[in-house]
């Protein structure tokens, strides 16, 4: 979704994602301990500024996932290490997706 504010020469964008979770199973890689993954809503917000009176400026700042959401995309890697300072059963291991990021640049086209 996306708003322009043409008075102040501004675009506010924000976008939601809502994900479904997923059950536990098995993997090609072989068993593993709970592979659940939850599902999560993420939200991400951007301002882009471009002032009229200097229209090779560009501003742009933006916020992903704005509510630090703690998750594993469904699309992450999950399993079991076989390290041998993980012991016998091993160390269960799943990619957790970044918190909040704080994003800004400035260009200009010359």
């Amino acid at each position: 979704m996306a708003y322009q504010f043409e008075r102040y020469d501004l675009d506010v964008a924000w976008e939601g994602m809502m994900v479904g979770g997923v059950a536990e199973g098995q993997f090609l890689g072989g068993p593993s301990i709970n592979s659940e993954k939850r599902s999560y809503t993420v939200h991400n917000l951007s301002v882009h500024w471009t002032p009229q009176t200097i229209s090779a400026l560009h501003l742009r700042v933006g916020i992903d996932n704005v509510f630090d959401e703690f998750y594993a995309s469904q699309s992450s890697k999950t399993g079991v290490t076989g390290h041998p300072l993980a012991g016998e059963k091993g160390l269960f291991l799943m990619d957790y997706e970044p918190g909040r990021n704080i994003k800004a640049s400035v260009a200009y086209q010359f």
